[in-house]
């Protein structure tokens, strides 16, 4: 079976909560109509006779002749072709307790956060396995989304995540609004240093203030080709996804797009805003500045930031995909290795008075405190290890983020409270150097030689860039997404200062409360 999804693919929601009550929305915007599971008699009653949701987002009213809604599984299942689940994790398995149909010729997508309890998989994880379904035919919907501003028209992001491309769009057409902003990704891989990891650092950053919310970055320079965005110390990835599509639309218009913003904050992964520029056929290039954790060459004092740069373009089988930090590691590698209790290994960091450490606790504290010492550059501390052409790549990335934006460099930003980060981003039409197609079909076969060339003693297998990305992501959906424990102590300090039940994510997991585990210095 392909697992193709059609335009006239019929969609059913399981759920009858806040989400399920905002996708059934969207649903019902783009669908003639949209099967819903709702096993509360309650809520049933309300929106037969209402079409209002008396539980949850009770203010939004529902064209009836666009739902079909049923207390029974089995009909909402066999009537659909796309069965969304949209409960709670801790609840999926009484939702699908009654579950008679079989959902092999049926696309499963989750809108679930969090994991099944007991079972300790994650949603696509259960899915495959509880009801013997190939990954092909699995997808996800999430994004930094509320119910409540979907429901009412804001502007909100939307990932869609499935193995075939073709799908993904397929699926993310059923949701398009001119307030929902799509994008396609697999991107799994950053989820310790970048993901769950950063959680508590954009609380405690929203709490101090240093992230905005109400910000409303503005463009405060724009030619035809490039633009500088004031963000007003906005979330970093909301500027950071508007920066890259500037960037975009300018390339296919003039041939190149770049786009400089200042004031803003942690953008995460460099490598996604590249890749949105090649996922439409473009060249993408990002790059951003960051708290000085980075000690110069010759140097015992941090100036720089990580300063990682990302750049992406079309090929085949894979893209080109490099994403690097220009320092040795980023500061959430050292995060990470202080959690687990482990030495950092030789030629990482350096203590305040610049010699070499090991000792992941102080560095960290080194770099919050500013008493010196921090990162190593790409290559090391000695000169003849390349340190300093670490250093020079992290100069690029100030040029076109901090430079060209007039904003702060690194040495300024995280102080005062406030964020201050810059980035830089960039988009090529390969359409103005000749046939696209021609130009991938050149690169494509150069990466094939690459991957083809004599292999040294020993080794198998030469890869190039953005290969081990692919075989991450394939094995994180096949396996799950590894969380280390003390991160998730931080998310259980950080639900029970929200107010939010940690088991309706995790289930019975709980992590080990030890008095000295490190919570982030931010």
């Amino acid at each position: 079976m392909e697992y193709k999804i059609g335009k006239e693919a019929r969609c059913a929601v399981i759920g009858y909560g806040s989400w399920a009550t905002a996708i059934v929305g969207l649903l019902a915007a783009n669908e003639a109509r949209v099967g819903w599971y709702v096993r509360n008699p309650e809520v049933l009653e309300g929106l037969l006779g209402e079409g209002r949701n008396p539980r949850y987002l009770s203010d939004v009213e529902f064209d009836r002749r666009r739902i079909a809604l049923s207390d029974d599984l089995d009909e909402v299942v066999r009537e659909a072709d796309i069965v969304i689940l949209a409960t709670p994790s801790a609840y999926l398995k009484t939702f699908l307790e009654p579950l008679t149909v079989s959902l092999q010729d049926k696309f499963v997508v989750s809108a679930i956060k969090g994991i099944v309890p007991g079972d300790y998989k994650t949603i696509v994880e259960y899915v495959h396995d509880r009801y013997d379904l190939s990954y092909k035919q699995i997808g996800i919907i999430t994004g930094p989304s509320h119910a409540e501003e979907v429901s009412r028209g804001k502007l909100s992001y939307l990932t869609v995540v499935c193995t075939d491309p073709e799908n993904a769009q397929m699926l993310g057409e059923k949701f398009a609004t001119d307030y929902i902003h799509l994008s396609y990704s697999t991107d799994l891989y950053g989820i310790e240093s970048h993901g769950m990891q950063r959680m508590v650092r954009y609380h405690k950053c929203i709490e101090k203030g240093m992230i905005d919310v109400h910000a409303k970055p503005e463009v405060v320079f724009e030619t035809p080709i490039s633009a500088v965005i004031d963000a007003h110390e906005a979330m970093g990835q909301l500027v950071s996804h508007k920066a890259m599509e500037m960037a975009i639309e300018k390339a296919k218009t003039t041939g190149v797009g770049i786009v400089s913003v200042r004031n803003s904050n942690h953008y995460g992964i460099a490598g996604y805003y590249a890749k949105m520029a090649c996922k439409e056929g473009l060249m993408g290039f990002s790059c951003t500045n960051s708290e000085a954790i980075m000690v110069p060459t010759f140097a015992r004092k941090a100036m720089l930031g990580s300063n990682p740069i990302a750049c992406a373009f079309p090929a085949e089988p894979y893209d080109f995909f490099f994403d690097a930090s220009t320092t040795v590691v980023t500061r959430g590698k050292l995060e990470m290795y202080n959690k687990m209790e482990k030495p950092l290994p030789e030629g990482w960091a350096l203590d305040k008075d610049g010699h070499p450490s090991t000792n992941a606790p102080d560095v960290l504290a080194n770099i919050v405190a500013k008493k010196g010492g921090g990162i190593m550059p790409r290559g090391g501390s000695p000169e003849r290890r390349g340190s300093h052409k670490g250093y020079g790549y992290g100069m690029l990335c100030e040029i076109f983020s901090s430079i060209l934006s007039m904003g702060a460099t690194s040495n300024y930003c995280m102080t005062g409270g406030k964020g201050q980060i810059c980035h830089g981003f960039m988009a090529i039409n390969p359409a103005y150097f000749g046939d696209p197609a021609a130009i991938k079909e050149h690169f494509s076969k150069y990466l094939q030689e690459l991957r083809d060339a004599p292999k040294a003693d020993g080794q198998e297998r030469i890869y190039t860039h953005g290969e081990k990305e692919v075989a991450a992501v394939k094995r994180i959906m096949e396996n799950g997404i590894p969380v280390n424990d003390n991160t998730m102590v931080e998310v259980l300090d950080l639900c029970n200062y929200l107010g939010m039940d940690f088991g309706a994510y995790f289930g019975d997991y709980r992590p080990p409360v030890k008095k000295d585990v490190f919570k982030g210095n931010y």
